[in-house]
């Protein structure tokens, strides 16, 4: 068996009138990194941003399919902003124009009879209907056909597994960076008892903390599973190796001496890096290599500086704030004079802007 796979991801976008979303790249870029580092024999493309045009996922979509022999297994998986009208929204999509520049289930489905693989599994973490700050776009009429979307796609040899029902929305994780359909997939295929997984099993547990994770932030969402492959689908558990650490080393700890070139580990840009030693010549002081190596404050852990003026405290600050953006999460600095967030926002708009980190202000007038 052979695994052909694409995974899209899309967070920013063209048009300006459509919201951003802060954790459907890691969604898209978790899921390749997982897939490749368990598969060694792998064909396998990820479209991050500005690389998921519509073109390219209907050419990465097409490739995977049209490469995939009788015995292969296609995955294709999209994170990101669906319509009220059920089609997928792509980084060039347009509002005013969104027949033409994003993508249906219909589409989807003339795609998927053409392909020879024993099975497509198809993992849709996006939503098709509601209201921000979900993953949906809001600027489509809603679709008058009341049968599901959904069943457009299914088959012989196909499974589905979608975030939330046809018209309900999918939330991102708070914390994680993930939506919520994305990181129990994640939880659960990395973590199965077995070292073989039975997607069928795997599959209910991932329904189930979905829908949990949901209602502990006071939310709905029913993610939908259909399954249509005869004798069911196993794969070997998911495995987060070399891929997987580079792209997300907080899973991956490794101390530091200082060095600000240390700091690469964490994913932290060459652009991030340069500017860093500028300001920073002698490295990190005694203070600051604490709250990495012991407090792990860039490895999503809390803490609460207490320290002399001038000991370094707010570089600590900044290390946290900045390695969640890079996560695709945001930050906040709260500070006590307009002329203090004046200063910083000057700051951070120097040091960051050339790494494409976005940095606004905020003051009492």
């Amino acid at each position: 068996m052979k695994i052909h796979a694409t995974f899209v991801g899309v967070n920013r976008h063209e048009d300006p009138g459509i919201r951003e979303l802060t954790g459907a790249v890691r969604d898209a870029l978790a899921l390749w990194a997982l897939f490749s580092d368990t598969f060694d024999d792998i064909d396998a493309t990820a479209l991050l941003d500005d690389d998921a045009t519509a073109a390219a996922i209907r050419y990465a979509i097409d490739t995977s399919l049209g490469d995939a022999e009788a015995d292969d297994v296609v995955v294709l998986s999209f994170a990101g902003h669906g319509t009220p009208n059920h089609r997928l929204v792509a980084y060039d999509t347009n509002s005013a124009g969104l027949a033409a520049t994003s993508i249906g289930m219909e589409e989807l489905a003339e795609r998927f009879r053409s392909c020879r693989a024993r099975a497509i599994l198809c993992i849709l973490d996006c939503c098709f209907s509601g209201a921000a700050p979900a993953r949906v776009f809001e600027g489509a009429a809603v679709a008058r056909n009341p049968t599901s979307p959904y069943e457009l796609i299914t088959g012989k040899g196909r499974i589905l597994i979608a975030a939330a029902a046809a018209h309900e929305v999918a939330w991102e994780q708070p914390g994680t960076g993930h939506g919520l359909l994305t990181h129990a997939l994640i939880d659960v295929l990395c973590n199965w008892d077995d070292e073989t997984v039975t997607l069928s099993s795997a599959f209910d547990e991932v329904l189930t903390r979905t829908r949990t994770a949901a209602e502990r932030i006071g939310e709905v969402q029913t993610p939908v599973l259909i399954n249509h492959v005869e004798g069911g689908l196993s794969i070997p558990r998911l495995r987060r190796g070399p891929k997987f650490l580079a792209a997300f080393p907080e899973f991956d700890v490794q101390p530091i001496s200082g060095a600000i070139d240390e700091l690469a580990v964490y994913g932290f840009g060459p652009e991030i890096l340069s500017d860093w030693r500028k300001r920073f010549p002698s490295g990190l002081n005694e203070l600051q290599i604490k709250a990495v190596n012991t407090h792990r404050i860039l490895s999503d852990e809390s803490l609460l500086v207490v320290a002399p003026t001038s000991s370094g405290k707010t570089f600590v600050g900044e290390l946290a704030a900045i390695r969640a953006v890079t996560a695709g999460k945001k930050a906040a600095f709260l500070l006590p004079y307009k002329a203090l967030v004046n200063e910083k926002f000057d700051t951070f708009t120097e040091a960051y802007a050339a790494a494409g980190i976005r940095v606004v202000r905020c003051t009492g007038d």
